[in-house]
């Protein structure tokens, strides 16, 4: 032992035994004796082959962009010829492997780099899209029945810093449709279900029955059939949700569970009318299986006034014999008959607008007296109502809560803070007038 260096497991240490020493000198890896020993064995002569090589091949060739690697190993390789003894055989061998792999990688970013800059200039000469345009529910169908039935919820608010005058024109509204529960996106799923062999199932009576699609901004189709009082879940129900929006909407006709026609912008809520809803439809529409469409395809007809526009095609050609669509006569399946909460929001805007237009006591305290009676805060009531009326609505509502019904109007019509609240309300529609 003594304070010579010694590597052990890949470990320079200084506490080897003569026997290690003596084993590892024995060793065929290059400089071994001047590490483990101290004493540098005597080289063979090289031979024929290694002289040649040292008389041609000169310094080891650098690696493209400067020999970075080369440098960054510097150190290493020194003491590999140095401290190591490497023949220049080896060393040359050495430096011809690293070459080699840097410029295998080089190469390969070199390619890399090229394909990109091909794909950027297919991409930019790729003529551009019509603009999409989106379409919303026509504004004009939210005070229809229909559209009420299948809003589930209205937002309704208004400036009244305009004046009552011009209170119509200042609201905004943001209707929450519901969803179709029948609903299917074609574009997600008709594939899978092609595959396994699996139809799509629409139920509806035939003679009267129909179905709807939309063409979502994502860029998807969803269908549902709409017949009887399923006529209460409109196009904008394929979406639900807030304010729904549609690249493009219509119907679809079916033969022998295939589609034999699509009626493009025939939608009235949605009311698509530019050439991106006829371009997106025609696009997605033919991506679909060949299974989809009817040997017999009649083509795509696009609503306008004045007759249908006909376009012949694309259709897509082969696939399999499998029809996707499986339609059942079946009966009228009951709708959205219910009331809901975007319909008592219209109904109480009527009331307000009922109440401004009168003006008169009675027609005010008759209105306030409703509400009341009935427990049913009127938010459009609270719209028009300053601070210290809406403290006296509250207390007042308060107070029918512990009072029968059948006593409120007596209650009503004998409390100060009511009779106070009629005449503060008179007040405050002259004021806004």
């Amino acid at each position: 032992m003594g304070s010579r260096p010694f590597i052990r497991n890949g470990r320079v240490v200084f506490d080897a035994t003569p026997e290690e020493r003596s084993l590892a000198r024995q060793s065929r890896f290059p400089g071994a004796g001047i590490r483990l020993g101290g004493v540098p064995p005597t080289p063979p002569p090289p031979s024929a082959n290694e002289l040649a090589l040292q008389n041609s091949s000169g310094p080891p060739p650098q690696p493209p962009g400067g020999g970075g690697a080369i440098s960054a190993l510097a150190p290493a390789l020194q003491f590999l010829r140095t401290s190591c003894l490497w023949t220049p055989c080896e060393m040359s061998a050495l430096h011809l492997l690293i070459d080699l792999e840097l410029v295998e990688i080089v190469q390969r970013l070199q390619l890399r780099a090229h394909r990109i800059l091909n794909f950027r200039s297919l991409v930019c000469s790729v003529p551009r899209p019509f603009p999409r345009s989106v379409f919303r529910p026509d504004p004009s169908y939210l005070d229809s029945d229909i559209a009420n039935r299948a809003i589930v919820d209205l937002m309704q608010f208004f400036d009244l810093a305009s004046g009552v005058k011009v209170l119509g024109d200042t609201i905004q509204r943001i209707s929450t449709y519901r969803c179709h529960p029948l609903a299917k996106n074609l574009t997600v799923g008709l594939g899978h279900m092609v595959q396994a062999n699996m139809p799509v199932t629409l139920t509806f009576p035939a003679e009267s029955g129909e179905v709807m699609y939309v063409v979502t901004t994502g860029g998807e189709i969803i269908i549902a059939a709409r017949s009887g009082h399923q006529r209460d879940l409109p196009h904008p129900t394929l979406i639900g949700g807030d304010d729904p929006e549609a690249l493009s909407a219509g119907l679809v006709l079916f033969r022998d569970g295939r589609i034999v026609c699509v009626f493009i912008n025939a939608s009235g809520h949605f009311k698509p009318n530019d050439l991106s809803s006829i371009e997106v439809s025609l696009a997605l529409f033919s991506r679909l299986p060949a299974e989809a469409f009817h040997p017999e395809f009649e083509g795509y007809q696009v609503f306008r006034h004045g007759g249908p526009l006909r376009i012949d095609g694309p259709i897509p050609t082969g696939g399999s014999g499998f029809n996707p669509f499986q339609i059942i006569n079946g009966g009228d399946i009951r709708g959205t008959v219910e009331m809901t909460d975007a319909l008592a929001r219209r109904s109480q805007m009527v009331d307000a607008f009922h109440l401004i237009a009168q003006k008169t006591k009675k027609v005010v305290g008759g209105t306030l007296m409703a509400s009341l009676q009935a427990l049913n805060p009127d938010p459009v009531f609270f719209g028009l109502m300053t601070p210290a009326m809406r403290q006296d609505y509250g207390l007042l509502l308060q107070l029918m809560m512990v009072t029968a019904a059948v006593n409120r109007a007596r209650t009503l019509g004998g409390n100060a803070t009511y009779q106070k609240l009629v005449n503060d309300f008179l007040a405050r529609l002259a004021q806004l007038l």
